[in-house]
């Protein structure tokens, strides 16, 4: 299903741009950009809300990569996370052109 199956069905939808952790080990690769923008430009056409953490956060609350550091970085973004979920009701998530 689609963007407009979900719009037809009234889903609530959000997203979550979630932390990445770019350095010289983990390089951003070609493809990111064009990626994003691509992305990007889907959300803003349905009015999706999105939470972008992808540059929220230091080198020391990842444990690599992706994966969050379990004392320091995963707290956060647990906290982050959940902060931005109860700041709207399910029913007020979308709202469509």
């Amino acid at each position: 299903m689609g963007a407009r199956g979900i719009e037809h069905r009234k889903i609530p939808v959000k997203v979550v741009w979630m932390p990445v952790n770019f350095s010289h080990e983990y390089p951003a690769q070609s493809y990111w950009g064009p990626l994003q923008q691509k992305i990007q430009g889907i959300l803003e056409e349905y009015n999706i809300p999105v939470l972008d953490l992808r540059s929220a956060y230091t080198n020391q609350d990842f444990h690599d990569f992706v994966h969050m550091e379990r004392t320091i970085g995963a707290p956060k973004f647990t906290d982050d996370l959940s902060n931005w979920l109860e700041q709207s009701k399910p029913t007020e998530n979308v709202h469509y052109k």
